[in-house]
């Protein structure tokens, strides 16, 4: 399956820890993310690379969202990662791309834009 299915996912990954080079790959039956086989060191620095990155947001349930597998056809460790569980806690960077910045809220109803959500 191509990458074209979970891309903003993908990048999200990417953009978290650009250093791990990691070409990615689908299982969309599992909805998961997974890495080719790697060497267990590098599969297991990675993934505590991702939960210095990730971890503070998602607690406890980052071992449910990121994790290895043995990759018994090819030898080696994979990163799986589930995409349920990630879009969960991070849904909104995920679509966000990189964010925009403050300013002035725009509504199209209006003539003039107005402050934003300043609260009251």
């Amino acid at each position: 399956m191509d990458t074209s299915t979970y891309a903003a996912e993908i990048a999200f990954l990417n953009r978290k820890l650009p250093s791990a080079n990691v070409k990615w790959e689908i299982l969309a039956a599992l909805s998961q993310i997974v890495s080719p086989p790697l060497a267990e060191g590098e599969a297991q620095n990675i993934v505590a690379n991702y939960k210095k990155m990730l971890g503070n947001k998602m607690g406890i349930r980052f071992n449910k969202t990121i994790f290895t597998v043995a990759s018994k056809l090819r030898g080696g460790m994979r990163i799986a990662i589930s995409v349920s569980l990630l879009r969960e806690f991070f849904g909104d960077e995920i679509d966000g791309d990189a964010g925009g910045g403050g300013g002035r809220g725009y509504n199209p109803l209006q003539t003039r834009p107005g402050r934003g959500s300043s609260g009251i």
